[in-house]
């Protein structure tokens, strides 16, 4: 038989606990002193700049998800390519430079080699997929 939580009585020796019902317990105060109050807004002094630059410091530190995303991120030159058109212009040099380097070397077999056609490959998928893409949307608003 399941009895239901008793809620703690007040009193100034023991501690009085607040319940939320739909989170559990919220939070656990103490009775014996009366609540910390905040200073009047007029009478605040200027902010400290040390202050501040020790938050800038703590803020600013850098943690193993920052320095991924930095490793990662690439540097863009030139904004323009981040149009599609242009984007699209540059993958499609890339293949082409790619394939007339692939064309320019003997088949021996070689890492770079293999290398090469796995990037052509990649970028002849991406071709491919992004073709589908336009095919389906086409059909969507012919639909």
């Amino acid at each position: 038989m399941a009895s239901s939580p008793a809620v703690p009585t007040r009193s100034s020796t023991q501690e009085a606990l607040r319940f939320r019902f739909d989170r559990g317990l919220d939070s656990v105060t103490q009775q014996d002193s009366p609540p910390p109050q905040l200073p009047d807004g007029r009478a605040t002094p200027a902010p400290d700049i040390r202050s501040q630059a020790a938050l800038e410091r703590l803020l600013g530190a850098n943690d193993l998800g920052r320095l991924v995303d930095a490793a990662i991120r690439p540097a863009i030159d030139d904004p323009g390519l981040l149009l599609p058109g242009r984007f699209a212009d540059a993958l499609q040099m890339a293949q082409a430079s790619l394939r007339r380097s692939l064309a320019g070397r003997r088949t021996d077999g070689g890492r770079r080699e293999r290398r090469l056609r796995q990037a052509v490959s990649v970028l002849e998928e991406q071709e491919a997929l992004l073709a589908l893409l336009w095919t389906y949307r086409h059909a969507l608003y012919q639909g």
